[in-house]
Protein backbone atom coordinates (compact mmCIF):
# COMPACT_ATOMS: atom_id res chain seq x y z
CA UNK A 1 0.00 0.00 0.00
CA UNK A 2 1.29 3.57 -0.91
CA UNK A 3 0.41 6.48 0.61
CA UNK A 4 0.37 9.54 -1.78
CA UNK A 5 1.79 12.92 -0.92
CA UNK A 6 -2.24 14.32 -1.35
CA UNK A 7 -2.86 11.64 1.70
CA UNK A 8 0.31 13.12 3.82
CA UNK A 9 -0.88 16.58 3.17
CA UNK A 10 -3.81 16.62 4.30
CA UNK A 11 -3.07 14.14 7.17
CA UNK A 12 -0.43 16.70 8.42
CA UNK A 13 -3.28 19.91 7.62
CA UNK A 14 -5.81 17.94 10.19
CA UNK A 15 -3.10 17.25 12.79
CA UNK A 16 -2.65 21.05 12.57
CA UNK A 17 -6.19 22.22 12.60
CA UNK A 18 -6.83 19.25 16.00
CA UNK A 19 -3.93 20.86 17.60
CA UNK A 20 -5.29 24.78 16.57
CA UNK A 21 -8.56 23.42 18.61
CA UNK A 22 -7.23 22.37 21.74
CA UNK A 23 -3.81 24.84 21.35
CA UNK A 24 -3.55 27.14 24.54
CA UNK A 25 -1.86 29.51 26.24
CA UNK A 26 -1.79 31.65 29.52
CA UNK A 27 -2.88 34.96 29.80
CA UNK A 28 -1.58 36.79 33.03
CA UNK A 29 -2.62 39.80 34.46
CA UNK A 30 -2.19 41.21 38.43
CA UNK A 31 -5.36 40.01 39.12
CA UNK A 32 -6.29 37.75 36.83
CA UNK A 33 -4.52 34.41 35.60
CA UNK A 34 -5.90 31.88 33.15
CA UNK A 35 -5.46 29.45 30.67
CA UNK A 36 -7.13 30.33 27.02
CA UNK A 37 -7.69 27.31 24.76
CA UNK A 38 -8.41 27.78 20.43
CA UNK A 39 -6.51 28.80 17.63
CA UNK A 40 -7.81 31.51 16.09
CA UNK A 41 -10.90 32.19 17.99
CA UNK A 42 -10.69 31.78 22.03
CA UNK A 43 -13.45 29.06 22.38
CA UNK A 44 -12.61 28.35 26.06
CA UNK A 45 -10.57 29.24 29.56
CA UNK A 46 -9.74 27.98 32.20
CA UNK A 47 -9.68 30.45 35.21
CA UNK A 48 -7.17 29.30 37.56
CA UNK A 49 -6.18 32.44 40.09
CA UNK A 50 -8.43 35.79 40.61
CA UNK A 51 -7.77 38.98 43.33
CA UNK A 52 -10.03 36.62 45.64
CA UNK A 53 -7.79 34.06 45.46
CA UNK A 54 -7.19 30.45 43.87
CA UNK A 55 -10.03 29.28 41.48
CA UNK A 56 -10.79 26.61 38.87
CA UNK A 57 -13.68 28.15 37.03
CA UNK A 58 -14.41 26.86 33.09
CA UNK A 59 -15.19 29.73 30.29
CA UNK A 60 -16.47 27.99 27.54
CA UNK A 61 -18.50 29.36 24.33
CA UNK A 62 -19.77 26.34 22.71
CA UNK A 63 -21.05 28.82 19.38
CA UNK A 64 -17.57 29.77 18.92
CA UNK A 65 -16.08 26.51 19.20
CA UNK A 66 -17.85 25.47 16.93
CA UNK A 67 -16.68 28.68 14.40
CA UNK A 68 -13.37 27.87 15.06
CA UNK A 69 -13.94 23.96 14.10
CA UNK A 70 -15.60 24.58 11.37
CA UNK A 71 -12.69 27.41 10.17
CA UNK A 72 -10.19 24.36 10.51
CA UNK A 73 -12.37 21.91 8.30
CA UNK A 74 -12.73 24.46 5.51
CA UNK A 75 -9.47 24.83 5.60
CA UNK A 76 -8.84 21.27 5.33
CA UNK A 77 -11.81 20.88 2.34
CA UNK A 78 -10.13 24.09 0.72
CA UNK A 79 -6.75 22.47 1.05
CA UNK A 80 -8.30 18.82 -0.64
CA UNK A 81 -10.12 20.42 -3.95
CA UNK A 82 -6.73 22.40 -4.49
CA UNK A 83 -4.93 19.45 -4.38
CA UNK A 84 -7.38 16.90 -6.64
CA UNK A 85 -7.65 20.38 -9.00
CA UNK A 86 -3.91 20.04 -9.11
CA UNK A 87 -3.84 16.31 -9.51
CA UNK A 88 -5.21 16.14 -12.81
CA UNK A 89 -3.33 18.72 -14.13
CA UNK A 90 -0.18 18.17 -16.58
CA UNK A 91 2.99 20.35 -16.72
CA UNK A 92 3.25 23.13 -19.76
CA UNK A 93 0.97 26.01 -20.38
CA UNK A 94 -2.73 25.17 -21.31
CA UNK A 95 -2.07 26.90 -24.88
CA UNK A 96 0.77 24.27 -25.37
CA UNK A 97 -1.80 21.04 -23.33
CA UNK A 98 -4.69 22.48 -25.92
CA UNK A 99 -1.96 22.02 -29.39
CA UNK A 100 -0.60 18.90 -28.53
CA UNK A 101 -3.95 17.22 -27.79
CA UNK A 102 -5.36 18.28 -30.63
CA UNK A 103 -2.79 17.01 -33.05
CA UNK A 104 -2.48 13.67 -31.10
CA UNK A 105 -6.34 13.77 -32.12
CA UNK A 106 -6.14 14.40 -35.46
CA UNK A 107 -3.52 11.95 -35.96
CA UNK A 108 -6.12 9.50 -34.18
CA UNK A 109 -8.29 10.19 -36.52
CA UNK A 110 -10.59 11.44 -33.67
CA UNK A 111 -11.51 15.57 -33.49
CA UNK A 112 -13.91 17.39 -31.77
CA UNK A 113 -14.43 20.52 -31.66
CA UNK A 114 -15.16 21.80 -27.52
CA UNK A 115 -18.65 21.93 -27.98
CA UNK A 116 -19.06 18.74 -29.79
CA UNK A 117 -17.29 17.61 -27.03
CA UNK A 118 -19.18 18.80 -24.07
CA UNK A 119 -22.51 18.13 -25.57
CA UNK A 120 -21.23 14.39 -26.03
CA UNK A 121 -20.01 14.49 -22.49
CA UNK A 122 -23.24 15.41 -21.27
CA UNK A 123 -24.70 12.69 -23.13
CA UNK A 124 -22.72 10.27 -21.18
CA UNK A 125 -23.46 11.76 -17.99
CA UNK A 126 -27.11 11.78 -18.50
CA UNK A 127 -26.49 8.16 -19.96
CA UNK A 128 -24.68 7.38 -16.79
CA UNK A 129 -26.65 8.71 -14.07
CA UNK A 130 -30.35 7.26 -15.42
CA UNK A 131 -28.54 3.69 -15.31
CA UNK A 132 -30.55 1.88 -12.48
CA UNK A 133 -28.52 1.17 -9.22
Amino acid sequence: MQIGIRTIILFILGVIGTLALIYNYGYSVPDLVEVRYGLPLTWGANIINTIAGPTDKWRVDPIILAIDAAFWFTVLIAASAILNYRRGKPKGSRKEQLDSSRAQKKEDGFYLSPLNYCVRLTTIVVVDTTLPV
